[in-house]
């Protein structure tokens, strides 16, 4: 059962992080994982119940929440790109 609830989240926590702050529709959710519109909405509904995303009108919700393992992963993101950015900038000659 762990398993299910974990892939569950990390599923959630992946559209969350694709559509922070923005309006989505389950058809956004639903192209951007590759599933049905029904299953999209069973998402929306538990973002809704987590209160991670709220309804804007008739079929747009609006992703407001990021968990902590979110926040992490964009954590560990820039932090890549920064390491990137100073092995480049080691190899990029100056002027002076």
């Amino acid at each position: 059962m762990r398993k299910i609830r974990s892939t569950k989240y990390n599923i959630i926590r992946l559209v969350l992080l694709r559509f922070a702050g923005q309006k989505v529709t389950t058809r956004d959710i639903a192209e951007f994982l590759g599933i049905t519109r029904r299953q999209a909405q069973t998402i929306i509904n538990e973002l809704v119940k987590l209160k991670a995303a709220e309804k804007e009108t008739w079929g747009i919700y609006r992703i407001e929440f990021m968990d902590k393992k979110c926040w992490e992963v964009v954590l560990n993101i820039l932090r890549y790109i920064g390491n990137y950015i100073e092995e480049e900038l080691k190899r990029i000659r100056t002027f002076d």
